[in-house]
């Protein structure tokens, strides 16, 4: 028993260690190889650029590694269509999810009280070119984020823990990410939800859809949109979202054994391949 604990613990260890080594491999690379001041300026003010650079080669060694231990990356990490006659509540959780981390963040106290968490919602959206922003953190950085914690890490819990557990610890995990009590505790009620939706539609693409529709929300709320939510209305912005929130999830749970039995149908159509 002791033996299957300690080996879980190793392989969550192992997949988060790779992604830290290729960051800081990417980071370093860069800061050798660019030198000249207009290219680092850029960077700088695109910091979307280094997810990219640094989540795709992260993403392939994951593949190696499960093609190394002969097993099927696609199948094994739930990468199938999903039950697309619920997509709606997907887009519900993913929009509610934008606007409350806008909202809640623009309310007077919160927002002198919290600065880190600012700062990490904002270097979500940091970036002068639009289409890096897009490509990086809304894209690779949600696809990145979800088959690390929702994919390799909760199906490692998973298998050897209960799911309630699982769906929890993988939350808390991504919150460690952040090095910060209340942006932990922010990204880990994020990780939950995305982890619930995984759980439900068993497919990554519908937490990875859910993330990216926060993220954008988050995205056009920040850059073009921040007189609609103001430090005068932030506290009913942030109350409605929550309220839209927690009903999309309560009809996902509702509707969790007919969403499951249709994607089974649909699923079993697909053809697996490697």
């Amino acid at each position: 028993m002791m033996k299957k604990y300690l080996k879980m613990i190793g392989n969550i260890m192992l997949y988060m260690f790779l992604y830290i080594v290729v960051s800081c491999l990417i980071s370093l690379v860069v800061a050798l190889l660019v030198k000249n001041k207009d290219s680092l300026h850029w960077i700088r003010n695109n910091p979307s650029i280094l997810t990219i650079m640094i989540n795709i080669p992260t993403l392939l060694v994951y593949m190696l590694i499960a093609k190394i231990r002969k097993q099927n990356f696609k199948v094994k990490y739930h990468f199938n269509s999903f039950n697309y006659h619920y997509i709606y509540l997907i887009i519900l959780i993913g929009i509610s999810l934008g606007i409350f981390s806008t909202s809640f963040l623009r309310i007077h106290i919160i927002k002198e009280n919290f600065s880190t968490l600012n700062k990490l919602l904002k270097s979500i959206t940091a970036g002068d070119n639009l289409i890096i922003t897009l490509l990086g953190t809304i894209t690779m950085g949600s696809i990145l984020e979800e088959v690390l914690f929702r994919g390799l890490i909760f199906e490692e819990l998973k298998k050897n823990t209960n799911i309630i557990f699982a769906v929890i610890v993988q939350g808390l995990l991504l919150g460690v990410f952040t090095l910060n009590i209340s942006a932990m505790i922010y990204a880990g009620i994020g990780g939950v939800i995305f982890g619930v939706i995984y759980i439900v539609f068993r497919s990554i693409w519908a937490a990875i859809l859910a993330h990216m529709i926060s993220s954008t929300v988050l995205l056009i709320f920040s850059k073009w949109s921040t007189n609609l939510i103001s430090e005068a209305n932030a506290v009913y912005a942030a109350a409605l979202s929550i309220i839209i929130l927690a009903a999309s999830l309560y009809m996902i749970l509702k509707y969790r054994n007919k969403i499951q039995n249709e994607n089974n149908i649909q699923t079993s159509t697909e053809q697996p391949s490697f």
